[in-house]
């Protein structure tokens, strides 16, 4: 039986919408009541928590509803199809769960939200803030400085009666912008964290962090939890979190490698182990459809799966299936299936017509029968570079004629059209457009195409924020250590906050090459006029200024063999 304060929290919505009932004729949409509760992993209550029922991989939210002060919410829908519960708290990390289709009546579930893990009280003088004075863009944040009382603060002129903002570097992961420790009321920014509001008076506002009512005896993690734990919600839920279980403590480990500078390899063995066994003992349709997207998303990030197995990856999630968008495993992601499946495991922007054949007769299908218009967006994007892999220019140029046609106005055609478009600013074979970057370490220093001329170089656009940027360092070092002797030079231009984040990056990695550093992020007028509207972007130039590469060319193993090729230097392997 629903709970009482269930049935009145969605009364107005039945009301509303008298014939979406549980039982409506035939002909009327039934309805789906999501409810349960929502609490801190800690216990207590939240200063302010919301639900969102949404579409993946869209921007459209279907429903919010506000979670009671006991902790209750409750959401009815009409919705058919795949949908996801995005769960929010001031303080707390938001909490994906996606729901497959649910069927008519109630889905209950209780959820428990993980706080805040915050920076080191010693790191406390670097965190900045931003907001409507900023117009919130992070590049104009400003540092708040510390008061004789050890709060942290700064003053901000105003003629609004209101003012919101977000802290930045007070989250200990660095890249989130989240609320302050004062707030008289919360706005949610859209991306699963929350701007504090405080008050304007007499043309200013006080920002004020006050590093004692920071929480940091925290150890509880994030838990969803299904009172029917036979229901299908619950079983596709769990198989959900597994694999993304098991994809954050991956990712965590290479961070934590990387800060400790330690060359030790790390994989994903056990955890695609554990995936496999699953895949193979599920019964459930879908749930062995989320097992596959696991695994698929494992190849994507360069795990090894035997012949077998891959063979069965190829087929395992049909292209109709409601589950694409479930999980971060990107339509392309089947190729490395086909690859692996012929005993080929080396990740290139090269693509042999066996595995790029099939590949695309898939991405095909896809196309044709999804419905979510990011979705065939992504598939779109991924199928001209498979095509243009393969050498095949014709079918690249249809599948990017259908992308810039049908979605003109997306930021996904916008990436694309940034590396493809006919008329773009970076393109092989021409001249490296003008530029001029003020160099890092000394702002007399002005690194421009003229002063570069003569040499070998490689122009990467990147940020300390940037996961992937931060990824390809490594690269970029054993290409310096191997060929700096034999001409080459490396230009990295930083999209920074601030030019300090750039040397306190440095400090700990090993980047001995040309450093320089942009204002304004991507609103920098150079940075417009090369239509770097992505990172990392990485060029390649030639003596002659001329581009002999760029982008996917140029990352991970494919660096290297680019940079020999344009210095004339063989290889020692």
């Amino acid at each position: 039986m629903r709970p009482s304060i269930v049935a009145a929290l969605v009364a107005a919505m039945l009301i509303a919408a008298p014939s979406c009932t549980p039982n409506a004729p035939a002909g009327r949409p039934a309805v789906v009541l999501i409810h349960g509760t929502v609490a801190p992993a800690e216990g207590g209550r939240f200063a302010l928590a919301e639900v969102r029922l949404l579409r993946p991989n869209s921007a459209r939210t279907l429903a919010i509803a506000t979670v009671a002060p006991d902790g209750r919410f409750a959401i009815a829908t009409t919705e058919t199809g795949e949908v996801g519960l995005a769960f929010s708290a001031v303080d707390h990390y938001s909490k994906y769960v996606p729901l497959v289709a649910p069927e008519p009546g109630d889905v209950a579930l209780d959820v428990r939200l993980k706080h805040y893990t915050y920076t080191p009280s010693d790191s406390l003088g670097r965190v900045m803030a931003m907001g409507d004075f900023t117009d919130w863009k992070r590049s104009g944040a400003r540092p708040l400085t510390k008061q004789p009382d050890g709060t942290y603060a700064l003053d901000v002129e105003t003629t609004a009666d209101s003012v919101a903002y977000q802290i930045l570097g007070l989250e200990a992961g660095g890249g989130r912008s989240i609320n302050g420790t004062e707030s008289d009321s919360w706005v949610y920014d859209g991306g699963g964290d929350y701007r504090s509001v405080i008050e304007g008076k007499n043309g200013h506002a006080k920002i004020v962090l006050d590093p004692k009512l920071l929480k940091r005896d925290t150890t509880g993690q994030a838990v969803v939890l299904f009172p029917d734990t036979t229901s299908r919600d619950a079983r596709l839920s769990a198989a959900v979190g597994r694999w993304m279980d098991i994809r954050e403590a991956y990712r965590d480990s290479v961070l934590a490698r990387h800060a400790r500078k330690d060359t030790t390899h790390v994989d994903m063995t056990a955890g695609v182990a554990h995936q496999t066994e699953a895949f193979h003992a599920a019964s459930d349709p879908l749930v062995r459809q989320i097992d596959a997207l696991s695994l698929l998303d494992a190849l994507e990030w360069g795990a090894k799966v035997d012949t077998s197995l891959a063979r069965e990856l190829t087929r395992a999630v049909p292209a109709a299936s409601p589950l694409w968008g479930t999980l971060p495993t990107q339509p392309g992601a089947v190729l490395q299936a086909y690859r692996a499946a012929a005993g080929d495991t080396f990740h290139t922007a090269a693509v042999d017509s066996a595995v790029g054949l099939p590949t695309l007769a898939y991405l095909d299908s896809m196309i044709a029968v999804q419905h979510d218009s990011m979705l065939v967006q992504e598939t779109l994007t991924q199928a001209i570079y498979i095509a243009k892999g393969m050498k095949d220019q014709k079918r690249a140029n249809d599948y990017y004629d259908r992308l810039v046609t049908d979605y003109p106005n997306s930021p996904t055609t916008d990436f694309v059209k940034a590396q493809l478009s006919p008329t773009r600013a970076i393109q092989v074979g021409k001249k490296m457009p003008e530029y001029s970057f003020a160099s890092l370490g000394d702002s007399t220093v002005t690194y421009t195409r003229e002063s570069m001329l003569g040499k070998v170089y490689l122009l990467d656009f990147w940020a300390t924020w940037c996961g992937p940027c931060v990824g390809e360092v490594p690269n970029l070092q054993a290409a310096y250590d191997t060929l700096h002797a034999r001409g080459l030079q490396i230009l990295s231009v930083s999209l920074d906050d601030s030019p300090r984040d750039v040397v306190e990056f440095r400090a700990d990695h090993r980047m001995p090459w040309l450093q320089a550093f942009v204002s304004g992020e991507f609103d920098n007028a150079e940075i417009k006029r090369l239509e770097i509207i992505f990172l990392p972007r990485e060029v390649l130039v030639g003596r002659d200024g001329t581009i002999l590469a760029a982008d996917s060319e140029l990352r991970g193993k494919g660096l290297m063999p680019a940079l020999r090729k344009a210095l004339g230097v063989k290889s020692t392997s």
